[in-house]
């Protein structure tokens, strides 16, 4: 400001700048030294932070790496108890192979027996008839050489009586046809014949439900044909597992040709397929991949419920089964065995 001499006069202003540049001559040599001790500190102070963090992640991505390998730990023992179950079915079914031609073997050798039997007492029958027709006719002729030696009237006199009584004796029969066992009877087409017996007592289905793929709410029979809701029950961890909802796929994947399966729906309150009128106990599906055709009918009444039209790649059997049955036992959904043919047919 000036004067009113026209001098300028130092301001309060001017007096605080001094002040300030005077208190930062003294201040500066003091916090000079521990500048760069604060700026290290707040440095250190972000480093940890990070630190942190990332010791977070990797503590989350360990648990993941864990979690992964407590599954792995848990298929491993799963797969032992399964390859033990395995191991005992598959030597039951073929158990039951082996007792099915154990059982055909003994069948036509006890019927090869009968008739050797058969053939064996007819045999000894003949030769039993023959033997005492051969000794009638070995006296008859001892007595013949006796009376030879009588005078010629005496024995004239009886030979045209033994004349008579030898005209009067039977001829022996001839061999008759059939009396040697019939070999063609057990040993044409053996084999094939066991096996045509074996193809029209076993059961096939078109597919199997696959238990890897069953929720834990399902429970897939032993033969895997059928497979019942027994509400939720902690299964194995595997990509191919449903966890959402009670379903489950067939073991078959199909990408052409034609395919026809049945299902026995029972008495399940709930499952899912389309819209229908009336609820079927068994339902028919047939895929015609070329045609790019899904069709379900009435298994029962033959009656046509829906048909989808897509174009599939590989499809594989879906199937979902609703909540538990209050009123009673869980119900099976089951896959209803194939109707087995055999076409006969010369090579050439």
């Amino acid at each position: 400001t000036r004067s009113q001499h026209g001098s300028w006069l130092p301001s309060k202003v001017s007096k605080q700048c001094r002040v300030r540049r005077g208190m930062h001559r003294l201040l500066v040599p003091y916090l000079g030294s521990d500048l760069p001790l604060l700026l290290q500190h707040s440095a250190d102070q972000k480093q940890v932070a990070k630190c942190r963090n990332m010791e977070h992640a990797l503590r989350e991505k360990a648990k993941a790496f864990w979690a992964v390998r407590r599954s792995y730990e848990a298929i491993a023992k799963h797969n032992q108890v399964e390859a033990a179950w395995l191991e005992g079915r598959i030597r039951q079914e073929f158990d039951k192979l082996r007792e099915f031609l154990r059982v055909e073997e003994q069948t036509i050798l006890d019927a090869m027996a009968e008739e050797a039997r058969e053939k064996q007492r007819l045999a000894e029958g003949k030769m039993k008839r023959l033997a005492e027709d051969t000794e009638a006719l070995a006296h008859e002729i001892e007595r013949l050489q006796v009376e030879m030696k009588e005078d010629d009237v005496s024995f004239l006199m009886k030979h045209k009586s033994r004349k008579r009584r030898l005209f009067c004796t039977m001829e022996p029969e001839p061999v008759q046809p059939g009396m040697l066992i019939d070999v063609c009877k057990y040993l044409d087409s053996l084999q094939y014949r066991v096996w045509r017996k074996m193809v029209t007592s076993v059961e096939s289905v078109p597919f199997s439900f696959d238990p890897n793929t069953a929720a834990g709410w399902l429970s897939v029979s032993n033969d895997l044909t059928s497979v019942t809701n027994h509400g939720y029950r902690v299964q194995v961890e595997n990509p191919e597992r449903f966890s959402s909802a009670p379903c489950l796929l067939g073991s078959r994947v199909f990408s052409q040709g034609s395919h026809t399966w049945e299902v026995d729906l029972g008495g399940l309150p709930s499952w899912r397929v389309a819209l229908v009128p009336a609820i079927p106990r068994r339902l028919r599906v047939e895929l015609e991949c070329e045609e790019g055709e899904l069709s379900f009918y009435d298994a029962e009444s033959h009656c046509h419920l829906y048909t989808f039209h897509a174009r599939f790649g590989e499809v594989r059997p879906y199937f979902y089964l609703g909540g538990m049955r209050r009123d009673g036992p869980a119900q099976p959904l089951r896959i209803c065995p194939l109707r087995i043919t055999v076409k006969e047919e010369l090579d050439g």
